[in-house]
């Protein structure tokens, strides 16, 4: 399953999105996750994301 580390606004995989978790980022899946709108719009600001 494919997440994105919404710290960096990277895509990362399962087992790197655990080691970002284990250092406190956020990370979210982007296909199991409930996103909210928020995050949505905020989205393309990320840095990785311009």
């Amino acid at each position: 399953m494919t997440s994105i580390c919404m710290d960096y606004g990277t895509f990362v995989c399962t087992n790197c999105a655990g080691i970002h978790r284990e250092f406190q980022h956020k990370c979210k899946g982007i296909t199991m996750s409930n996103w909210t709108l928020e995050e949505v719009d905020i989205y393309p600001l990320l840095p990785a994301c311009r």
